[in-house]
């Protein structure tokens, strides 16, 4: 078996997880930390510990679903013998699952609580996986740091500060008050800000960043219910691992793993035929647009990608 730096780059709530323990409990991978999705090794400005070489010829998994849109990651990333797995979502679905997930996280209630006891780690009694800390704001804290790492040991006071006012925002605004906000953000900074439900709602930008360093052929882009089909679950991996693993026998379907919608604090699911929702459609829809023809150009394959999905209530079909 030829080995395999195997990456899911995003994108975040689009099921990720559910992929990434579904591919090492079923021993077609392994990650590259022990027990770890999301090791962000190649994300860290100062990291070191960036592994590019493989080890017993294996196939390693980091998935770690910022580095879609982060071009430095992208830069430190291995290149040979490297495939990438970029994982979409209807943008309305994907932006409430973020404002749902966030919003109950920074609360730092039992709500918050309820989150992490539920979450994937919990479910899937992976001792490798569960935090040691469940109090409240364990959640949160984890956040923070994951967040601190990526900026200046000296500049860890303010970013503290500013994480910790952007998390009181969205703890108290409702999901249309969090798609405005964040939309003037982004008009008067050219940014969006910590904890930002819209910053994963663009589909162009990651795949414009992951064509400038891999082939088309080794990017693989997929919507989850696609994966629902035996058949072409099986033909997703069969491809995705062709030439460096070979697949016998049928596959397990993939978990459902959606632990923010089932928390008692989530928010009701909007109806976004609504015309109120047009503040943010068309933005999603010429994202989407532009999305299908940057594929389409590149020769990137939409064979696992369910467009009907991404469409619904963005482009008219």
């Amino acid at each position: 078996m030829k080995g395999l730096n195997l990456f899911i780059a995003g994108m975040e709530k689009s099921g990720t997880t559910s992929l990434a323990d579904w591919l090492v409990h079923n021993n077609l991978a392994r990650y590259r930390i022990p027990g770890i999705k999301e090791p962000n090794i190649y994300a860290y400005n100062g990291n070191s510990s960036t592994p590019d070489t493989l080890y017993h010829n294996e196939i390693v998994l980091d998935a770690s679903v910022s580095y879609a849109i982060n071009p430095y990651a992208l830069s430190r990333m291995p290149e040979h013998d490297t495939k990438i797995i970029l994982c979409l979502r209807n943008n309305f679905d994907r932006t409430f699952s973020a404002y749902n997930f966030f919003r109950i996280m920074c609360r730092k209630d039992t709500a918050s609580s309820e989150l992490l006891k539920s979450s994937v780690e919990r479910e899937q009694k992976n001792p490798a996986r569960i935090l040691e800390d469940d109090s409240e704001d364990a959640f949160f804290e984890n956040q923070l740091k994951h967040t601190l790492a990526y900026f200046p040991a000296k500049s860890k006071e303010t970013i503290r500060g500013y994480f910790i006012e952007q998390a009181k925002n969205i703890a108290n605004q409702s999901f249309m008050e969090r798609i405005q906000y964040e939309m003037g953000f982004f008009l008067s900074r050219r940014s969006f800000p910590f904890l930002s439900i819209l910053v994963n709602s663009c589909l162009t930008f990651p795949l414009k960043n992951l064509l400038r360093k891999y082939n088309p052929e080794d990017i693989h882009l997929v919507t989850m219910d696609m994966l629902e089909d035996a058949d072409k679950r099986q033909s997703f991996v069969s491809e995705l691992f062709s030439g460096h693993h070979s697949i016998e026998g049928d596959l397990p379907p993939l978990p459902k793993l959606n632990t923010s919608s089932k928390n008692s604090m989530s928010e009701a699911k909007p109806d976004f035929t609504d015309s109120q929702w047009n503040i943010i459609r068309g933005w999603f829809r010429q994202d989407l647009a532009s999305f299908y023809n940057v594929m389409k150009s590149s020769g990137t394959s939409s064979k696992y990608i369910n467009k009907d999905h991404l469409n619904k209530n963005i482009i008219q079909t």
